[in-house]
């Protein structure tokens, strides 16, 4: 039994997915955020080589169906030159039909072998039974062949027949290219909320701005790797039905609907990759006291996190006019620096420093010298 292109293609493709299974259990630690990753390159691995390879195979016969109305005119007027079927499929052979080529050559071989016209049409309606438009036109061919008599004619108004029903599609295809414009936008509309969400609603939460609980966590204690993980996935998710519906609404197919996929999805991975996918470090400062005098001690206290965890035993400076001082950091990612008031008088800014992971993060308070 022969296996098909296709059954190979989604042989390699579960092979290839349980595959990045097995090199993510056995080499990467389990987060959120890498769950979600595999589950992304899984579910890819497995539905887009054989949604790729059906799409390539309709681009294909579209191809071939723009060039089978030249095909069957070029047919006519050979026979209206008086020659032989035979002979028309092998002068049409020698002309260039882009991806109908290896077709008409099949036929005109098979033809020189003894093959009977109506068995070679036959057997290229089977391989191209995909593409309705050259089927039936073959189909009508046959037909008028069967019957007898001059079929040029015949040809010709099926080719002429062909040409307007492709310039139909062509406008249906074109008026929906406004509403396919819509859901690029949508998509991209989502990625920045979400962009916002996790640059701005997630920090805010985090330091205690709302008081309350969000979605399961407290206030100022968020995962921020897990919603790193949980936006990825939804934007994924977001991507794979926005653009199969952009298919469908264009192309009135959903695996056409892969190439929009693959579009949407390179440019939100481009854009959570420089927005999201970064760790952030995070520095908060605040002063014991905010009036004190020349040369007064106070302490500044305050948290460092990496996302949502703490950064432990590092050092963290305080500038103060043209002093500074250092502590470190505790276990909990928290640091207290005794600082000196300087010589200026007046309400002033410190800056506390950290550098951790080659990220410098800073934070400043308040202060006034009286």
């Amino acid at each position: 039994m022969k296996v098909s292109t296709k059954e190979w293609i989604m042989v390699g493709s579960a092979g290839a997915s349980l595959l990045a299974i097995l090199i993510g259990l056995l080499f990467f630690e389990l987060t959120s955020v890498n769950l979600s990753y595999l589950t992304v390159i899984v579910v890819g691995l497995f539905l887009f080589p054989f949604s790729g390879y059906d799409y390539w195979q309709q681009n294909k016969i579209k191809k071939m169906e723009d060039q089978f109305p030249i095909f069957l005119k070029d047919l006519a007027d050979s026979l209206r030159a008086g020659v032989t079927m035979s002979e028309a499929v092998r002068t049409a052979s020698n002309s260039d039909y882009h991806e109908l080529n290896s077709e008409i050559r099949r036929m005109s071989n098979e033809m020189s072998w003894g093959v009977a016209f109506e068995q070679s049409v036959n057997e290229f309606m089977v391989r191209i039974k995909d593409s309705s438009l050259i089927s039936r036109g073959l189909a009508i061919l046959l037909q008028a062949y069967k019957s007898g008599g001059d079929i040029s004619p015949i040809m010709t108004s099926v080719a002429d027949s062909t040409i307007l029903l492709q310039n139909v599609e062509k406008d249906q295809e074109s008026s929906m290219t406004e509403q396919t414009a819509v859901i690029y936008i949508i998509q991209f509309v989502f990625v920045i909320i979400v962009i916002i969400l996790f640059k701005v609603l997630l920090p805010v939460i985090n330091s205690g701005g709302f008081g309350g609980e969000f979605i399961g966590a407290q206030s100022g204690n968020i995962d921020m790797q897990y919603y790193k993980g949980f936006f990825f996935i939804t934007m994924a998710i977001q991507c794979v039905c926005n653009g199969l519906v952009a298919g469908v609404t264009k192309n009135g197919s959903l695996t056409s609907g892969v190439k929009h996929v693959a579009i949407m999805f390179s440019v939100s991975l481009v854009l959570f990759s420089l927005f999201i996918l970064p760790s952030i470090l995070s520095v908060t400062a605040v002063s014991e006291k905010y009036s004190v005098a020349v040369g007064e001690t106070f302490n500044i206290f305050g948290t460092v996190s990496y996302d949502s965890d703490a950064v432990i035993n590092e050092k963290v400076e305080a500038v103060l006019g043209n002093n500074t001082f250092s502590g470190y950091t505790d276990a909990s990612g928290d640091y207290s620096i005794t600082v000196t008031a300087p010589d200026i008088r007046g309400i002033n800014d410190g800056i506390v420093r950290v550098t951790h992971d080659e990220q410098t993060g800073e934070a400043t308070f308040t202060y006034s010298v009286r």
